[in-house]
């Protein structure tokens, strides 16, 4: 029996690029890009540049630094946007690139939650993409598949 690798791992390229809404909790929707991205990967190799002076010297980068490159690299090329995103009140917060650093500052395991995501092939499958269309919702409110 042959496998089709293309249908196990094909990705929708526009959705690796531009972010692909992905649910991290009941009701909370985060757009994230793949870190395969173009973005991502000249925010990496930018990032690597910076933090060679670490490397040179002790050669650890200290983890203060670790985690202020994660937070910026979730905030400035992984994160595209959110939804359902509330404060610890219960309050929308709107996303800007400034909410999304404080959000990531103060959790970090939804930081780690979102690297993860936006690693994961299975965020931009393409067959994900074909399912998601094919049950989007008709101007009639009607699912199209």
């Amino acid at each position: 029996m042959s496998t089709n690798l293309h249908k196990i791992f094909a990705t929708d390229t526009q959705a690796e690029q531009e972010g692909r809404e992905v649910e991290v909790t009941d009701g909370v929707h985060f757009r994230v890009r793949s870190q395969n991205s173009d973005r991502v990967r000249k925010w990496s190799s930018r990032r690597s540049k910076k933090n060679r002076k670490y490397l040179v010297g002790n050669g650890e980068i200290p983890i203060k630094v670790q985690d202020e490159d994660e937070i910026s690299m979730v905030c400035e090329v992984l994160v595209v946007g959110w939804r359902g995103v509330k404060d610890a009140e219960g309050k929308d917060i709107a996303y800007s690139t400034e909410a999304c650093r404080k959000l990531m500052t103060e959790l970090p395991p939804l930081r780690r939650q979102i690297i993860l995501l936006s690693a994961l092939e299975e965020t931009f499958r393409k067959e994900e993409t074909e399912a998601i269309v094919g049950n989007s919702p008709t101007p009639s409110g009607q699912p199209t598949g």
